[in-house]
């Protein structure tokens, strides 16, 4: 009885584990779904109450997009095996693609709304731009890379039709670790926010914003660093998907909690003790739009016309 080689011992193994590996990724991306299903039909009639029918916005559009963006890339990585079984590189690049176009409407939306925080402050401003563009630039060049230095062999396998012959091993992992910096980032830059502008202010929105909202942050960013250690053995896309459903989140809690203190306000005819408002004042029949940021000024001058007319009309 002939002996095996040392050399399709060592690529029966790497087919092996691999197969299990991509069995366990797919049940993740699978469940990561579902989950988003699940809290979308949960989320959806507050999404159409404060989003759908406010005015337009920066806020609502990214919204709108991360979140309608999101079922094709799921639909992607669901049929990415069968993707596989007409082109091994196609099956790898669709849902690569599709991550790309999902994810930047989510990644834009939290920077926006950390932006709007700080109240537009033009220099931090910047500096969020100038992260957002060099973490995507480098997300892209590493992206390419690894495409460029990666072929793919069919194994005629039914669960795993391709294996990756990778010369970058680390570019996955490096490319989940950039996302996490860019996550951690913004956490550092709110904590600076809510010690330079906000200290002394004691506002129901405020405290949701930093005791909800930063969660879904810390959420994130624990997430990233799970997705980056998966990363570096082969690609996990669930990262991606939750990543979208907390962002989402974030949005649609927030505006609950601004609508809330904007109507106890209007009802003891007293101004909100907080500078950004996250929900949108149509119940106070006024153009203002609901999109976070807005001046503490422009606040509190809108808001107060907006009172006093329909303190008149109650009357």
């Amino acid at each position: 009885m002939s002996e095996i080689s040392p050399g399709l011992l060592e690529a029966l193994i790497d087919v092996k584990l691999t197969t299990e590996l991509t069995i366990f990724l797919l049940r993740l991306t699978a469940a990561a779904a579902v989950f988003w299903v699940m809290d979308y039909f949960e989320t959806l009639p507050d999404e159409v109450e404060l989003i759908w029918f406010s005015s337009t916005s920066i806020v609502k559009t990214l919204f709108l997009l991360s979140r309608y963006l999101m079922p094709v890339h799921i639909i992607f990585n669901i049929l990415g095996n069968i993707l596989m079984t007409h082109s091994c590189k196609f099956g790898y690049l669709g849902p690569m693609i599709s991550s790309f176009v999902a994810i930047a409407p989510c990644e834009l939306l939290l920077y926006y709304q950390v932006y709007a925080f700080s109240q537009r402050n033009k220099v931090l401003g910047v500096f969020l731009f100038a992260q957002l563009a060099a973490v995507w630039c480098s997300l892209i060049i590493l992206d390419i890379t690894y495409l460029q230095t990666t072929s793919h062999v069919p194994t005629g396998l039914p669960i795993i039709t391709c294996i990756p012959q990778e010369r970058h091993r680390w570019i996955p992992g490096a490319l989940f670790a950039l996302c996490v910096y860019s996550v951690v980032a913004l956490v550092v830059v709110n904590m600076g926010i809510v010690l330079v502008k906000y200290r002394n202010f004691k506002s129901a929105l405020l405290c949701s914003f930093l005791s909800d909202g930063m969660r879904y942050l810390y959420a994130a960013a624990g997430l990233g660093i799970a997705s980056t250690t998966l990363a570096f053995t082969a690609r996990d896309s669930s990262k991606w998907i939750l990543a979208d459903l907390f962002a989402c989140r974030m949005v649609i809690h927030l505006r609950l909690i601004g609508r809330e203190q904007m109507q106890l306000s209007s009802k003891w005819d007293h101004e909100p003790q907080h500078t950004v408002v996250f929900a949108p004042v149509s119940s106070f029949h006024t153009n203002v739009d609901g999109e976070a940021g807005i001046p503490l000024q422009k606040v509190t001058r809108d808001i107060t016309r907006c009172l006093t007319s329909t303190t008149g009309q109650d009357a």
